[in-house]
């Protein structure tokens, strides 16, 4: 009975090894790097929502008046940087187009998330950084201060690359001592919703955001 169980464990223990194998084999063993990939479109993901602390906007005429003169981060031929190519140079790091800023490559099966080599300081209280899903997995503290890289999110191999793009647009304005005051911030970024900023929002706020996906490809 114990030399049944030993063979069979054995067995699973050698169906794992080739599985891994198999996956590593398929992922990157026959690109040559440096590998370059090349915008082939954009995916719109869904419409814009638009939020306030009361709950979602869905009036389309109100909509469009909130996003106003930002509309350009919204309109699916805008890139939030230059991003017509990235290049490969090794599995583990990635430049995009012509910028000589590296992203460290982290993979998990399917998915790919490019991280900053250039880090600088952050307010984890700030906005627009809880609105994103993905933050540097290994930020850094100088002198007290912590410190993260931007994140990018895409998904695919190393041939054909789907990355998340996020524009977004917050107002916020608030009175004090009969001072009032107006912020307002609007952008795009290769990153995901979080949507849990939604129960952030405070009264006089409102949020507008869009997802799409970005195609990549090599030729």
């Amino acid at each position: 009975m114990l030399n049944k169980y030993l063979t069979l464990s054995l067995l699973f223990l050698t169906l794992c090894i080739l599985a891994c194998k198999k996956d590593k084999s398929t992922d990157y063993a026959n690109v040559v790097f440096p590998h370059k990939l090349y915008v082939t479109g954009v995916t719109q993901k869904g419409t814009i929502r638009v939020y306030t602390a009361n709950g979602e906007i869905t009036d389309m005429a109100l909509k469009n008046k909130f996003i106003g003169k930002d509309s350009t981060y919204f309109n699916l031929a805008y890139q939030p940087s230059d991003t017509s190519s990235m290049t490969f140079i090794d599995r583990d790091t990635a430049m995009f187009s012509s910028s000589t800023l590296k992203y460290a490559v982290t993979k998990n099966i399917t998915q790919f998330l490019f991280t900053s080599k250039f880090r600088s300081p952050l307010n984890k209280s700030d906005f627009i950084y809880n609105l994103l899903k993905y933050h540097d997995p290994a930020p850094a503290s100088i002198n007290g201060a912590v410190i993260e890289g931007e994140v990018r999110v895409g998904y695919g191999d190393y041939n054909n690359l789907s990355f998340s793009r996020l524009s977004y647009k917050i107002v916020s304005s608030s009175s004090f001592q009969n001072v009032f005051q107006y912020k307002s911030s609007a952008g795009a970024l290769f990153n995901e919703f979080n949507s849990s900023v939604i129960t952030q929002l405070k009264t006089n706020d409102t949020l507008a955001i869009q997802e799409a996906a970005v195609v990549l490809k090599s030729r």
